[in-house]
């Protein structure tokens, strides 16, 4: 069940809920107040479950954020070496870190140059 269909059955047993406490107290029947009770605990259960589901999804929120912090450093710490590399490669490709990083420069139209970085796979010997 759903974070949404939880939300829903509340809303339905709530409605339920406010009709049988609208009834006043003396013309409520015995059975009337057995199910006033009932949803109070339905209620109850469903409002726990919800209470998990968004705790949960809070939990993983925040472990993904932490993983993509922990990425961006170390992608910034890797290629670092980029920003030192010569602007003009004789070949256009200049490795700064072999086997693993390159920066290339490509023309995408005769007057716009761009630099691009790429992370290279090693390449096992043949």
């Amino acid at each position: 069940m759903d974070d949404i269909q939880l939300c829903k059955d509340i809303m339905d047993l709530k409605q339920e809920l406010q009709n049988l406490v609208a009834i006043p107290e003396k013309e409520k029947t015995k059975l009337q107040k057995q199910r006033e009770d009932e949803l109070i605990q339905k209620i109850h259960k469903l409002v726990q479950k919800r209470d998990f589901l968004v705790d949960d999804a809070e939990v993983k929120r925040l472990r993904e954020q932490e993983e993509d912090k922990e990425m961006a450093d170390f992608l910034r710490i890797k290629l670092k070496p980029l920003d030192k590399v010569t602007k003009s490669p004789a070949n256009g490709v200049s490795l700064c870190c072999p086997g693993w990083s390159a920066v290339v420069q490509s023309q995408l139209t005769g007057s716009f140059a761009s630099w691009v970085h790429a992370i290279l796979l090693p390449q096992l010997p043949e």
